[in-house]
């Protein structure tokens, strides 16, 4: 599929570029690999930012720069900023075997985390450890899109996990009393695991929060509020 294509395994390349293809002609420049994931992820990210240079190859390794007549007559233009957008858009984003290696390795983990805090086993209520996601991952067979951000993909591959291990997403429900000596310090943290329905600042000073959030953060929510407060807080399941 154009603009979501990687470079194939076997080819190796020294620089991450992008290459478009068209009207029988080759065009390819230096990218700043990082950004120019995020921009293909969705991410607002100035097109100026992405390449490495202004320069436009025919073919970079030879060190041949495009014929300005030959990006007038693809792109109408010679102006890099605008060849570039349409490149990022239509063309092939080229990762070096290094760096493709490093952001499966990176995507591989955030789903893996993902999947840990937000999903549960129905039979019990808990998470999976993250290394049993992991074997279903690979018994599965599951392959990551290096061009998809891992939040798009869980729901794909939860569905794909599930012949192999239960799996549920699910919300829970929390109403959390924080001592006043430790309300401050707290609100802010927990507002971090999810979101905060209800919130109430009590005469005494202390607080009184609701919360919802995923099921497999309970645990860890529960390790931050007895870590800070020394087992002060108060919570129950609504």
């Amino acid at each position: 599929m154009k603009g979501n294509k990687l470079i194939d395994d076997h080819v190796q390349i020294s620089v991450n570029l992008v290459r478009y293809k068209t009207h029988g002609k080759n065009f390819e420049i230096a990218i700043d690999a990082d950004k120019a994931l995020a921009y293909k992820e969705g991410d607002e990210v100035d097109i100026n930012e992405i390449i490495s240079a202004d320069d436009i190859f025919e073919d970079m390794k030879k060190g041949m720069h495009a014929k300005e007549a030959d990006l007038s007559e693809v792109f109408g233009t010679t102006d890099t900023t605008t060849v570039v957008r349409v490149m990022l858009e239509k063309g092939e984003i080229q990762f070096t075997q290094k760096y493709r290696a490093e952001l499966r390795d990176r995507k591989m983990s955030k789903i893996v985390n993902i999947i840990h805090r937000n999903a549960v086993d129905p039979k019990t209520g808990a998470p999976h450890p993250e290394n049993r996601i992991i074997s279903a991952m690979d018994e599965a067979k599951i392959k990551i899109n290096d061009l998809k951000k891992a939040e798009d993909q869980v729901n794909e591959i939860i569905t794909k996990l599930r012949p192999i291990i239960p799996l549920s997403l699910e919300t829970a429900k929390l109403r959390v009393h924080i001592p006043t000596n430790f309300a401050g310090k707290l609100r802010s943290s927990i507002a971090g695991f999810g979101k905060l329905t209800t919130e109430q600042w009590l005469n005494d000073g202390s607080l009184m929060l609701e919360i919802e959030l995923p099921a497999g953060m309970q645990g860890e929510l529960m390790d931050e509020l007895n870590n800070v407060s020394h087992g002060g807080c108060s919570v129950e399941k609504i």
